[in-house]
């Protein structure tokens, strides 16, 4: 397995068909990068237009990376590419050997993410959809969900305990806008169901003591 602190950070924004949601992972995968470099990672970050299959395939033979990091959309055998191509699929999966896993994206864990695991050292993603409310504030606290456990492992922590920090973080808003002083009426109730539905749609698969390498 590789040793160097590099990372390979791939977030598609805008493209087709679905637009919107990835405007809306592309600033929170932008916040993981910057906690990265902040603490001496190298970031390989393939976004946009570079968020596609042959510079996918390309940088995952060439770059000896640790941790690959995917921000978009998915479906239950494949990550999807700027252009809704897939990117990450059941023919190239094998591409991610020995890598630390973490997909922020709908259905992955369903059926590519149990296959990874014959290749990964640890695949970390969903196997549900990831709902989303565009609204600012209520987007804020989701990203702050599906970031957490990327900051636990930046603070030490194994691939098990950052699953336990997510599903901490979406406790803590589920209880704020149910039972705490986020409850200020029906929206609020709704987001929670929605923060309890992507709680329980994550999964992780492979080996659960994996840590990001610290020298």
């Amino acid at each position: 397995m590789a040793n160097s602190k590099t990372m390979i950070l791939v977030r598609p924004r805008g493209g087709q068909p679905y637009p919107d949601p990835t405007k809306s992972t592309y600033p929170w995968a932008s916040l993981i990068k910057e906690q990265f470099e902040t603490q001496g990672w190298r970031v390989c970050d393939l976004g946009e237009n570079l968020a596609v299959t042959t510079q996918v395939e390309s940088t995952l033979q060439t770059v000896d990376s640790t941790v690959f990091v995917f921000y978009g959309h998915g479906s239950e055998d494949c990550m999807e590419g700027q252009t809704g191509e897939p990117l990450v699929h059941l023919g190239n999966v094998n591409l991610l050997k020995n890598k630390i896993v973490y997909v922020v994206g709908c259905w992955t864990a369903k059926v590519l993410g149990k296959t990874a695991e014959r290749f990964v050292r640890c695949y970390c993603g969903y196997d549900n959809e990831i709902i989303l409310r565009l609204d600012n504030f209520y987007l804020q606290k989701t990203g702050e969900c599906v970031n957490a456990g990327l900051l636990e492992m930046l603070a030490g922590g194994t691939i098990e305990q950052a699953r336990q920090r997510i599903v901490a973080e979406y406790n803590y808003w589920i209880d704020h806008f149910t039972i705490g002083d986020g409850n200020v009426g029906l929206l609020s109730v709704q987001f929670a169901a929605d923060l309890r539905h992507n709680r329980d749609a994550l999964r992780l698969f492979g080996d659960t003591t994996a840590k990001f390498p610290t020298g």
